[in-house]
């Protein structure tokens, strides 16, 4: 039920669909009870069991569709969260589609608003799991229940939500759950409070018939009309209604729309009622923004803003500036006294809460009792003036969300009755709540703010409003206190025979403030620990705390004290008293504050070792530096770097480069910069470049000399100095295999050229920041990594936030330098440094609470306090220092105090990227006939530090050296402003790379996407993912064709042709990540826009789009459909007038026929072909036609031709090879090689078909091709059984089954199978071999014909073989029923013959 305002509990919020109905948010760290009721399908795994390679920490929530789990990174150790479908729901298929829908919908844009998603995978036993971010913080719906929030800050909120929806609307995805509890606002100490756009799992895709437009999904009371009636009117202004109504509750407390039944809103929509008044609901709200909230939520759909941009443009005047969301001490900003939530403890945290009571006067005292408490409130009067008059001072206090180094007193108190006593229970509790004030006096006079939890103890915390170096030496001062009062009380308490004991702890170390007043940490458990273990009327505190004291105490060593959660036991010592001789005081962290500032020490050995140990060993070695953003990961490989170069001994070439933007191998095109353009270096063509390669190359043996030489196109390609008809040149996959091949052969002449100077002269290469690649360069890292195999030493080292890098082989060993938030004492020092002078004692408080352990923070602060000349303020003049409670809050404060034409200057720099040209902002500031900025603002800015400035090619590029900086400032610039600015870069681009744009085509398809000009955004968008295509980046491809497409019915006018290119593009790209029925989906659309069109150029698409709906069909063991689409292509490229096209179609046609089991048929198809290819130029089609040809003759026994074709192809492959076609060259090197193998094997020549099958395996992992993995790791174990190697022949058989499983390689899954099942019954293992046959029969049914009916055959012969007459009747049940009326009449002989037998 509604409470009168109209305000929903939380649990009425519920999804219509079931999706995610009452479950609380992902990532959140408040877990969510289970519900009752949980039926027996429901298998939640258990602490320590593992989903995927992630070991499960504990259940969070379940819900109607699944269950979420926390989880632990095996690697990192970093937390995630793991959703999963519930086991009962395997099966359904619309629940399975909305749980991908939501994986797809949040990892098709990079933006920090959405969810990260890490992995989307299936278990063994089919359930579905998505592994996301761990994210802490509290939604919207949270927030609301302490009152509605301020108008300028709730606007901001669902500004920054509308922003992210925008782009998740371009690519053609509707939301339709947007409610306060699919907003959460995630906190974080360096990004300060990023609202999060969460729940896609009902999401529209407007592409996918499998969302259905009229299906009633969504949250009650958010849901706008066409949701439950307009069938097929879904689009962006359905989420504008919703988030309209978001914001309408935010600022009001209340919904528009009164009521508490769905029946009755939803009768409010079709009678078209009009919703109550914002500006009545809430008179604080500016007029503009009511109006603006009014008209997104009108009932009828045209009448609201189009878009979520529209929206986002009204609301922008009237939402507070984004750097409220940096700090977070504003982000509660209310608009009425907040009330306090409920809290839940952590299994790993003691949360104390003090909470807002009201006082109920105690009944009239007893003689003898109002006595007693009359000296009780004496004693707590003895210095309560002075503590009043401290009380009353305004002190700033730890804020909330804040976490500081405090020093935590535990004190319990124990109050010891007479057996036969004469009070009752209520005059005990008196006594005892008044001696707990008494002693927390103690404690307040010394300046701690005390908490008086429910039970016998207190909590004082010292520093909690203002930390001060002395607040341990206090608190152990204050704890004698209250012991010396102890004895005072018991002299009052011995009238009624009472005693009271006390037990002390105390630590020192980092507490973090939650919601209200609760305090939170493992500082907090440690304290309740030492004052559980203390003695009777003692004080034992920890290490941390000893250190602190500076010898003021006399202590004796207590013992380890072990604690739940904790590695190590913390060591605790008691003290005894005041000691006569002052020890040297230490600062926070412990260490002696003469000590000299060492940094990280045994990271920098670390790395230095590795240097050392590749230089005397020789081959690769990769560091893996890791750590949150601002833990100073390049700040330590600047050190290293500049030892190096300080000690000419080492004589360390040196490559560094920093992706510059997170285009496709925009990592490696930095590195290439680095090699081929130095700083001050001015080549400008691909004549230098080739010159540059040529003296490289010069260093290497002759073969590889060639080779290098050979791939200088790449190299122009990629440097965007030539070599653009690549992209026309070379198929799916191909750019990978060749760019890879040419980086590793760079690492090789530049080792070489580095020995040669010096013998054993390593070269190190530094790639910072890898976590903002783009998703290709991380790939190629790991195959550049392992296709290293020379002995010259090469140091690779890396900074990244992730620990791992994908595709990394076995071979290379990995140095981890994991950096944890640096100590308080490196910390001083770094402010030390930067500050320019002594800084005061308070100000070094202040840098080493505020910091946190986080080097770049403490730079910005010390910057910060060095820039207003108050690096030698005390404590007072501090007051004045505002310190923002982020990171990104701490450089926005740094970047408002610089003079307003720097600040324009930053601002335009902010949109042209992370980096970006001096000619480039030049065109930019003109454009705008802005005289505010120019070059010489920039140089100021390096200056200044915060842009960095380097010349290469003969221009200078500038750029940001905190990327954080560069992302705070854009957040800062108008919605409108960005628009004009995105266009005004976007065509300075088009005017200063005219004719040489390829390089440049995702900063343009970038720049346009943030504007309004359709065609251009589609134009980019094209040759953006067609470009991608070309590279192998397919996952970038996908994010670019698919806006295209999503914006193609927005064009005036669109050239089919165009269209259909890019949907074929787009098909290939889907094919080659394994997503073989969007590929599909995707070429059908591109025939159809040509179904009538025969110019050459329409037909040739149309007959590569047969093509690919040929490869998929094979993939899937479809064969006649296969063929079919291959007689379709074959005669489409001849109307192109394309011979060898269709020659080549001709013999794969062939091949496709011999999965039917019509060799001769199919041996006639391919010779024909083959008699056109052999001897043509067409090096691409000869390849791949002799492998197909070549199988075919192996079959029929022919194999000393079959080995001539094969060889012919693999010839061809090794040409094209050192002609820079990689693609057709592992057609060469990968499957006519393993055609050749098995011919060995046929031929009985098994030792080499193993050497050749495990070579074409080898090639298939170095080139990261997945499906030339499954094919040869499947031969390769099928030869190992055939020689008797049956352990090893199953391990790869089961490597290749898992390939087939994740790829939808059907038909050769049934082969491994089949495989395993018969090295199982060789090894004495029948069941085993029953399962791999029963699993083989169900993967095969769908294929039907004569290989399906082979499977049952075999499974028939097993059962019989075993007396299981019951599945054998079963089975001859099931054969009969899926045959139907209409199959084969030899079929259907074949079933009866086998079950005859049985």
């Amino acid at each position: 039920m509604a409470d009168p305002s109209g305000r929903f509990p939380i649990r009425e919020h519920d999804t219509l669909a079931g999706g995610f109905s009452g479950t609380p948010r992902v990532g959140s760290t408040l877990p969510g009870p289970l519900p009752d009721g949980i039926g027996p399908a429901l298998r939640a795994f258990e602490k320590g069991a593992r989903i995927g390679k992630f070991p499960i920490v504990r259940v969070m929530s379940t819900g109607g569709m699944g269950i979420i789990y926390e989880a632990m990174h095996p690697v990192l150790g970093s937390r995630v969260v793991i959703k999963t479908v519930r086991p009962e729901m395997v099966g359904k298929a619309a629940m399975a589609e909305r749980f991908r829908n939501e994986a797809l919908a949040a990892s098709r844009i990079r933006d920090d608003r959405l969810p990260q998603i890490f992995d989307i995978d299936r278990l063994d036993d089919n359930t579905q799991y998505m592994v996301m971010e761990y994210l802490e913080g509290e939604d919207l719906q949270q927030r609301l229940s302490d009152g509605p929030l301020t108008p300028a800050y709730a606007t901001r909120v669902l500004f920054e939500v509308l922003e992210v929806l925008h782009k998740v609307h371009k690519l053609g995805v509707i939301h339709r759950d947007i409610t306060p509890r699919n907003i959460f606002l995630a906190r974080s100490e360096v990004l300060g409070e990023i609202p999060k756009l969460l729940d896609f799992g009902v999401a529209h895709f407007v592409d996918d018939p499998n969302t259905r437009p009229g299906e009633l999904v969504g949250s009650p009371f958010y849901m706008a009309i066409e949701q439950v009636r307009d069938h097929g009117a879904i689009g962006p202004w359905t989420d504008v209604f919703a988030a309209g109504v978001v914001l309408y509750e935010l600022v009001a407390g209340v919904r528009p729309w009164p009521g508490s039944s769905l029946i009755g809103y939803l009768t409010a929509l079709a009678e078209r009622q009009p919703p109550r008044s914002l500006a009545a609901a809430a008179p604080n709200v500016p007029p503009g923004l009511a109006e603006a909230v009014m008209r997104a939520i009108r009932i009828e759909p045209i009448e609201r803003f189009p878009d979520a941009a529209a929206f986002a443009r009204a609301l922008e005047p009237f939402a507070a500036d984004r750097a409220v969301l940096y700090d977070l001490r504003r982000g509660g900003q209310r608009s009425s006294v907040p009330t306090r939530r409920a809290s839940l403890e952590n299994e790993a945290t003691v949360a104390i809460t003090r909470s807002k009571t009201v006082t109920i006067p105690p009944p009239p005292p007893v003689p003898k009792l109002a006595g007693i408490q009359s000296k009780l409130a004496g004693l707590g009067r003895v210095r309560v003036g002075a503590a009043a008059s401290a009380a009353d001072m305004p002190r700033p206090s730890l804020r909330k969300g804040e976490r500081r180094h405090l020093t935590i007193a535990m004190v319990g108190l124990a109050l010891d009755e007479p057996r036969e006593s004469t009070l009752g229970a209520e005059d005990i509790e008196q006594i005892a709540t008044q001696i707990s004030e008494v002693v927390g006096r103690a404690f307040e006079t010394a300046g701690a703010r005390v908490d008086r939890p429910p039970g016998e103890s207190l909590m004082a915390v010292f520093g909690y409003h203002a930390s001060s170096e002395d607040d341990a030496e206090r608190a152990v001062t204050a704890a004698f206190a209250a012991l010396d009062q102890r004895h005072e009380i018991n002299a009052t308490l011995t009238e009624i025979g009472c005693a009271l004991s006390m037990r002390i702890g105390i630590h020192t170390g980092f507490v973090t403030r939650g919601g209200d007043a609760m305090l939170t940490g493992e500082s907090i458990n440690l304290a309740e620990m030492l004052q559980r273990s203390a003695p009777l009327n003692a004080v034992v505190v920890s290490r941390e705390t000893v250190d602190l004291l500076g010898g003021r105490f006399t202590e004796r060593h207590f013992g380890p004290i072990s604690m739940k959660g904790r590695a190590r036991p913390s060591e605790a010592y008691e003290i005894l008293g005041p000691s006569e001789v002052e020890g040297p005081r230490k600062s926070r962290a412990g260490a002696v504050e003469d000590r000299p500032f060492v940094g990280r020490d045994a990271e920098l050995t670390t790395l230095e070792g590795l240097l050392a140990e590749a230089g005397a060993r020789g081959g690769l070695h990769l560091g893996l530096v890791t750590g949150g953003p601002g833990v100073g990961k390049s700040r330590l490989v600047h050190e290293l770097l500049r030892r190096v170069e300080a000690d000419d001994a080492r004589c360390t070439l040196v490559v560094r480069a920093h992706p510059a933007s997170a285009a496709p191998y925009g990592a490696w095109v930095a590195f290439l910069r680095r090699v081929f353009f130095p700083p001050g270096a001015t080549m400008i063509d691909a004549l230098q470049t080739t010159t540059e390669i040529g003296a490289l190359a010069a260093a290497l043996e002759d073969a590889r000399r060639s080779e290098l030489i050979a791939k200088a196109p790449v190299v122009d390609f990629l440097l965007g100095l030539g070599g653009h008809d690549l992209v026309e040149q070379y198929g799916p996959e191909g750019f990978q295999s060749r760019v890879q091949q040419t980086l590793t052969l760079l690492l090789e002449a530049l080792a070489r050229r580095a020995s040669a100077s010096r013998p054993g002269r390593p070269v190190l290469c530094v790639l910072d920041d890898m976590h903002r690649a783009d998703a290709t360069s991380l790939d190629l890292l790991g195959r550049v990594l392992g296709g290293y195999r020379s002995m010259l030493p090469v140091v690779f080292l890396v900074t990244s936030r992730d620990g791992e890098i994908a595709t990394l082989p076995e071979h290379v060993a990995v140095t981890r330098v994991p950096l944890a938030p640096l100590t308080d004492g490196e910390i001083r020092e770094i402010s030390l440094f930067l500050a320019g002078e002594e800084p005061s004692a308070d100000v070094v408080r202040l840098l080493v609470e505020r910091a946190a352990g986080n080097p770049l923070f403490a730079e910005e602060l010390s910057l910060s306090l060095r820039e207003q000349c108050m690096v030698t303020a005390d404590a007072t003049a501090l007051r004045r220092f505002t310190v923002p409670s982020s990171l990104v809050g701490m450089l926005l404060a740094r970047l408002d105090r610089l003079e307003p034409e720097l600040r324009t200057t930053l601002q335009y720099a902010s949109i042209l990227g992370v980096e970006f040209s001096a000619d480039l902002f030049d065109a930019v500031a003109s454009a705008l006939g802005d005289e505010r900025t120019s070059q010489r603002h920039l140089h100021e800015l390096v200056r200044r530090g915060i842009l960095s400035h380097r010349k290469e090619r003969g221009e200078e590029t500038f750029a940001f050296r905190q990327v954080l900086a560069r992302d705070a400032i854009y957040g800062t610039v108008l919605m409108d402003n960005k628009r004009v600015l995105h266009h005004l870069a976007a065509a300075a681009i088009e005017r200063l790379h005219a004719g040489k744009l390829a390089p440049h085509l995702p900063a343009l398809f970038h720049h346009y996407s943030q504007t309004d000009e359709v065609e251009r955004i589609v134009q980019y968008a094209r040759l953006t993912g067609r470009r991608a295509v070309a590279l192998g980046a397919f996952a970038d491809a996908v994010e670019a064709l698919m806006t295209a497409e999503t914006l193609r019915s927005r064009l005036r006018d669109d050239d089919p042709l165009a269209a259909a290119r890019a949907l074929f593009d787009l098909g290939i790209a889907l094919f080659w990540l394994g997503r073989f029925d969007e590929a599909g989906e995707r070429v059908e659309q591109s025939l159809a826009l040509l179904s009538d069109d025969t110019r050459e150029e329409a037909l040739t698409v149309r007959a590569r789009c047969h093509l690919l709906r040929a490869e998929t069909a094979h993939q899937r063991a479809r064969w006649p459909e296969a063929v079919a689409q291959l007689e379709r292509a074959e005669e489409l490229f001849r109307r192109a007038g394309r011979p060898f096209d269709a020659a080549q179609a001709l013999c794969t046609r062939g091949f496709q026929l011999r999965s039917q089991g019509k060799i001769e048929e199919g041996l006639a198809l391919a010779e024909k072909g083959w008699e056109t290819l052999r001897g043509s130029d067409n090096l691409p089609a000869v390849v791949r036609a002799g492998h197909d040809l070549g199988n075919l003759l192996r079959d029929v026994r022919r194999y000393d031709a079959a080995i001539e074709v094969f060889e012919a192809a693999i010839r061809a492959g090794e040409q094209l090879a050192l002609e820079g076609d990689p693609l057709a060259a592992v057609w060469g090197q990968v499957a006519a090689r393993s055609g050749r193998a098995m011919t060995f094997a046929a031929m009985g020549r098994l030792d080499e078909a193993i050497e050749d099958q495990k070579a074409v395996h080898a090639l298939a992992v170095r080139e990261g091709n997945v499906l030339a993995q499954a094919h040869s790791g499947f031969h390769l174990a099928h030869h190992l059984r055939e020689k008797g190697e049956l352990f090893e022949a199953e391990v790869q058989a089961l490597r290749a089954l898992t390939l087939c499983t994740e790829l939808g390689l059907s038909g050769r899954a049934v082969k491994c199978r089949l495989l395993l099942a018969d090295l199982a019954e060789k090894t004495g293992r029948g069941g085993e071999a029953l399962e791999h046959t029963e699993e083989a029969e169900r993967l095969a049914r769908p294929m039907g014909g004569d290989p399906w009916i082979d499977v049952v055959e075999r499974l028939a012969g097993l059962l019989q073989a075993r007396g299981r007459v019951d599945r054998l009747t079963s089975l001859a049940a099931d054969t009969e029923a899926s045959l139907g009326s209409s199959a084969d009449a030899s079929l259907r002989q074949r079933v009866a013959a086998i079950f005859a037998r049985g």
